[in-house]
Order: C-alpha cells, then structure tokens, then sequence
C-alpha cells in the first residue's frame, strides 16, 4: 500500500516503538526517527538536516523548528536555509534530550574528549563513522557531514525487521515509508477540518495545489468497528505484545501484589505487570497492547472488551466522530486477541487431559 496510514496501524507503529524501546529492541536513534516521522511527517531531506538545538521548550509547550525543504533539485545551497515552528510532545521533546547526550558520548569517542561541547550545535543524524566529517562540525552542520537521504532509507528497512508491525487490514508487515507517514498526516489534519493552507504549511508544500489531494481523502474515516468486525481484525492485527500466565504465581512479579491490573470499574484482577519502572498508562486499557503486559488465563477480559465496546459508543453518541473513538480500537482489538488466545490456550488443555 501507499497510501495513507489507517488509524489502527498508526496506533500499531506507536504501540511497537514504545515496546520495542522499553525492552532495547530499538535505539534512542530509532525511537526518535520513528517519532519524528510519525508526528511530523517529515521528508529524508528534512530529517537529516535536523540538529538538537532546532528542538526547544517554551513555558509549558515544546515545539520543533523544522527545516524546509526544496523538492527534487536539493542541493547544499538549501541546506537549512529556511525553518517552519510547529508542536511536538512533550515524549519526542525528551527523548531529543537523551539522543543528545548520546551523540555527544559517541562524537568524544570519535573525535576527543570534550570536543562535543565545544560544538554550538549538533545534527541528528551526523556522520558517526567518520572521524574527518565529525572533525568538521567545528565550522558548523553542513550537508558534509550528516548521513545520506539513502541511509535514512536504509534505518527504516532495519527497524521493519527489527519491530515488524502488522497491518489490520491486510495481515501483512507494514513497510515505514516517510511518503505514507506525509500522507497520514495530511489526511489527519484534513479529517480534522484544516484548510488546504494549513495542511500546505504542515507538509512544506510550495504551493497548496498538491496539498488539495488530503482535503479529497478526509472521507475516508476508520471503519466503525463492532463487536463482529473486532473478533475478525484481531488475528490480522496482532495488537497484543505482551505474554499470557495461566495464573498470577507464574508472572514475571507475581509475587508482588502491586503489579496486579484490574478491570476498568476495578472489581476483579485480570493479570500481572511485568514492568519493574513507574508507568503512566491509563489501567488497563493501555496494558493489552504493552509488552509487559501478563494477562491471567481465567481472568475476565470479557467484562473488559464490553467497557470498551461501550465506551466507544458512548464516544460516537457524544461527539458523533468516528476519528475520536477509534483512540480505543486498538486496544479493543488487543482484547479480543487475548481472549481468543485464551480459548486456543484452554481447548488445547482439554485435548491433552
């Protein structure tokens, strides 16, 4: 496919880099190039060109100076010559913080102790395998010495092995491809009502005449989901990450009383958290799709997918848009795989008593 992203596969993507950065499956390199075409949708020109200090705190906010980029004739002589401001979370804000201090680390390990320090800025994406390109960034970021728009390519195909999401409309692996993440981004600020000009401005766009094409596509909302196409994109989904118990005693901390997740109006126990750090997930909806996640095999996650199923609707009843309740169907889908995987685990069981 190369369209644009549906709003389950995107959830999927941010599910699979957030897990594959908890448990070291990706870098503090990947998770930030992940983020940043996910948020941004930001062309290979525009990623490379980058550097730490384009990215800035303002009170309460965070906010990205994102460089412009021209179309097919690029060359050195465009090199951040010209910058956009727009938002980004609070998430990638920090997460820019970490990369730095891992640039610098590696760049002194290059070059010299505290020669990094000594930089007024570094790229994103810098030449970290050569000794002479890193040597240059006294005289400042220049198109000499970040990586190629090739090599970008290249850290996608690696991170389609290294955290393989699957699409829930086809079953397959989806590809990151920067044109399908520019053509989500588009058609979300579309669906969101934008303007041919704001979505222009977003896409760095010359003109808006290319940017109509996203205006033409907001129609095309997720599916409703129910409970009849949930039980049918679940197998195709595979939302849920983490790893079934037969019972608390055999979970990663089920000893510890603490881990325990319980059911949305937290009557009963449904499994255990196998994370040893704090977590500011919203119990236990964002538990199912969480790598760490230990659903119990006689617990009731029944009781958990009709809360959705209702929430949902509730949603839809509410504010009569599709877009904004389809936040739960990623995690609905995780239910529905784990209850399914319940029922495999328990006729197997009967077949071998």
């Amino acid at each position: 496919m190369n369209g644009p992203y549906s709003i389950i596969e995107m959830q999927a993507i941010s599910d699979a880099v957030n897990n594959g950065f908890l448990i070291d499956d990706i870098g503090i390199h990947d998770y930030v190039l992940l983020q940043l075409v996910m948020q941004r949708g930001l062309r290979r020109m525009q990623l490379i060109q980058l550097t730490v200090n384009d990215f800035y705190k303002d009170g309460a906010c965070f906010y990205i100076n994102q460089p412009k980029a021209k179309q097919r004739d690029q060359d050195s002589t465009g090199f951040r010559q010209g910058f956009e401001k727009f938002s980004i979370s609070s998430d990638l804000y920090d997460a820019v913080q970490v990369l730095k201090a891992y640039l610098i680390g590696e760049i002194n390990n290059q070059v010299g102790a505290g020669f990094a320090e000594s930089l007024s800025d570094i790229p994103i994406f810098p030449r970290l395998d050569s000794v002479e390109a890193l040597s240059s960034l006294r005289n400042g970021v220049t198109s000499s010495n970040v990586v190629l728009r090739s090599e970008i390519t290249n850290h996608f195909r690696r991170l389609m092995t290294a955290i393989p999401v699957y699409s829930e409309r086809t079953g397959l692996i989806m590809n990151f491809d920067t044109r399908r993440f520019r053509r989500t981004l588009g058609t979300d600020l579309a669906r969101e009502g934008a303007g041919v000009g704001v979505i222009a401005r977003a896409l760095d766009h010359t003109d808006e005449q290319n940017a109509g094409v996203y205006i033409q596509t907001s129609a095309e909302v997720a599916k409703r989901l129910d409970a009849k196409l949930g039980k049918f994109l679940a197998p195709l989904a595979q939302a849920f990450a983490g790893k079934i118990v037969r019972n608390e005693e055999d979970a990663r901390r089920g000893k510890d009383t603490t881990s325990r997740i319980r059911t949305i109006d937290g009557s009963e126990n449904i499994g255990t958290c196998g994370a040893m750090s704090f977590c500011n997930a919203n119990t236990p909806v964002g538990c199912y799709t969480c790598i760490k996640f230990q659903p119990w095999l006689d617990a009731p996650h029944e009781d958990v997918l009709v809360d959705l199923y209702e929430d949902r609707d509730e949603i839809m009843r509410l504010l009569d848009d599709n877009t904004m309740a389809s936040v739960l169907d990623r995690s609905i889908l995780a239910v529905e795989d784990v209850i399914r995987r319940c029922e495999e685990i328990k006729r197997g069981s009967n077949a071998d008593g």
